[in-house]
């Protein structure tokens, strides 16, 4: 079995973040026990206490723990994951693309991608899944949910039943060690791709969270595309409906990520 956690980051345009995201994590059922006591650990070094925010921003970090244990802490639980085989599902779209949908829908779109996306995984594992979203800013929840389950993903000409997902529940930061590290994992790709003050932290970061991603292959050749990065539109929407107006952008972003790698 296997669990998907996710949750969004740059839902609005900011000053350097031109893409919005929406992602997750998915943990296999016999990691959640060492990912939750090795997060657990992190926090008592790090000297967070049991009501303080983990999160990838350390603006949010309590008093007592300075930038330094912060940034350490971060570190340590993006190589916990790594080292457990928890695995990376991202979407990715430009900001002024996004803008032509309502918050709602912006929102639900990343999720029925990265959901089609985590249903592959589990086809390609043959396993089953359990999907629990960080509460979405949309005025229905329970309903999007309910759909998800007993339909699917709704398309013009046919519905797409994710036969694998069995259970669909909701969390928040706090709530779990398991909801630090995708907030942690999901940060340090967002800050990573959206002109990093400190690049050689960006490229280190970048590394560990491409050797997270769901992909194809292993080691330093991995094909991530469709599967734990999903670039939208797809490039045949870019050339028609666009006109290809964003295309080097988005060829831009896939340069700066493999020049984060190589580095």
């Amino acid at each position: 079995m296997q669990f998907f956690v996710t949750d969004e980051t740059n839902l609005e345009k900011a000053k350097d973040a031109d893409f919005f995201i929406y992602g997750g994590l998915t943990f296999p059922a016999d990691t959640l026990n060492a990912v939750t006591t090795g997060i657990e650990q992190i926090r008592v070094d790090a000297g967070y206490g049991p009501l303080d925010k983990l999160k990838f921003d350390t603006r949010v970090r309590p008093e007592q723990v300075s930038i330094e244990q912060a940034r350490e802490a971060k570190s340590r639980v993006v190589d916990l994951c790594l080292a457990l085989d928890v695995k990376l599902i991202v979407y990715v779209v430009h900001h002024e693309i996004a803008a032509e949908r309502s918050v709602t829908e912006r929102v639900t779109f990343g999720v029925n991608t990265v959901l089609r996306s985590f249903h592959s995984l589990l086809e390609e594992k043959d396993e089953i899944g359990i999907v629990v979203c960080d509460n979405l800013p949309v005025e229905d929840q329970t309903g999007y949910f309910v759909e998800k389950f007993t339909q699917g993903l709704k398309y013009p000409n046919k519905i797409e039943r994710l036969h694998r997902i069995q259970l669909y529940a909701t969390t928040s930061i706090n709530m779990s060690h398991i909801a630090s590290a995708v907030d942690v994992v999901l940060g340090s790709f967002r800050y990573s791709i959206n002109n990093p003050k400190n690049k050689e932290a960006a490229s280190s970061m970048m590394l560990n969270v491409a050797r997270m991603m769901w992909a194809d292959g292993d080691g330093d050749r991995i094909q991530p595309f469709e599967k734990g990065f999903i670039l939208r539109p797809m490039a045949k929407s870019l050339a028609e409906k666009y006109h290809g107006k964003y295309k080097e952008m988005y060829d831009q972003l896939i340069e700066h990520i493999n020049d984060l790698i190589k580095e």
